[in-house]
């Protein structure tokens, strides 16, 4: 599965996400799953300041506008094998709180992001 970019998702974008999971958390017995994540990484040094988020920031963005697609993951459970790798791509300089957010998700997702979904997924 590979999750559009935050900024570029449109709204029958989450409803096609949720239903898809929650399809296969109701009806498969999944032993892995591969997740691409396509992220931004503004010019060639983008993320060389970026703090990245932590483990524990993850518990709670999954609640948030735009991220509860993180929860729609998070349905599947019992897994043996997850695979969490970023897409990068390069996108333009934070101007606002959101795109700067995105960008700072983007540089967490190999480290921080993955951790968090296996410690939750895998059995």
């Amino acid at each position: 599965m590979v999750k559009r970019a935050l900024p570029y998702q449109k709204c029958y974008d989450s409803a096609e996400w949720s239903t898809a999971f929650e399809y296969m958390s109701e009806n498969l017995e999944l032993k892995s799953l591969s997740l691409g994540i396509i992220g931004g990484k503004p010019g060639p040094n983008g993320w060389d300041t970026v703090p990245r988020f932590t483990t524990t920031d993850f518990a709670y963005m999954q609640h948030t506008e735009g991220m509860e697609w993180i929860g729609d993951v998070l349905s599947i459970k019992g897994l043996e094998r997850l695979d969490v790798d970023s897409v990068v791509e390069h996108c333009p300089p934070p101007m606002s709180n959101a795109m700067a957010t995105f960008v700072r998700f983007s540089c967490s997702i190999d480290g921080s992001f993955a951790e968090f979904m296996k410690e939750q997924m895998i059995r």
